[in-house]
């Protein structure tokens, strides 16, 4: 028991910063991609950038699928509030268990999708008078195993959730055995 209100604590602080950083978050890369694309990147070597709209999606959605993991810690805030209430084999987290598992799978395969997906930005150079503009088309078709370990972390969840279903199945033939 002490452990898991532990736990607890920590889950629901990792869960608080979450929300937090997830609300400054926009507001800070509203403002950087509004001056990035306005006034593009200005340096000494006067080199602008401008992003193209593909760019901007693919940052938007990424930004969005960060909610399934708040959601998935959210779902764990819950459970522990059950174990710490002494309902293990309750329904709830079978149900609780399987959600955090889909949405993780669906994290992991959504990143995987949008790290994939082209993108394109001019990028112009200025030297003296002269200048060189070039529109820049990028595909990044690399397999970073980062996101297959949340589709695996998903995976647990989905096999524990079973496996709290057989233990509550065997817990009622239990309790009804005499």
């Amino acid at each position: 028991m002490k452990y898991t209100n532990l736990l607890c604590r920590f889950v629901n602080i990792l869960y608080y910063l979450g929300l937090v950083f997830i609300f400054i978050i926009p507001f800070l890369g509203v403002y950087v991609l509004y001056q990035v694309y306005t006034d593009g990147y200005k340096s000494e070597d006067k080199i602008y950038v401008n992003i193209g709209y593909d760019y901007l999606f693919k940052i938007v959605i990424q930004y969005a699928l960060y909610f399934l993991p708040l959601i998935c810690v959210f779902y764990f805030r819950k459970i522990l509030t059950l174990f710490s209430h002494v309902k293990v084999f309750h329904t709830d987290v079978i149900k609780l268990f399987n959600k955090t598992g889909r949405y993780l799978i669906i994290f992991g395969i959504a990143k995987i999708i949008i790290v994939w997906l082209p993108i394109s930005y001019t990028f112009l150079s200025i030297n003296g008078d002269s200048f060189t503009a070039r529109d820049i088309h990028m595909t990044n078709f690399t397999l970073n195993f980062n996101y297959f370990i949340w589709i695996a972390i998903g995976l647990f969840f989905i096999v524990l959730s079973e496996i709290f279903k057989e233990a509550k199945e065997l817990k009622q033939e239990n309790d009804l055995t005499i």
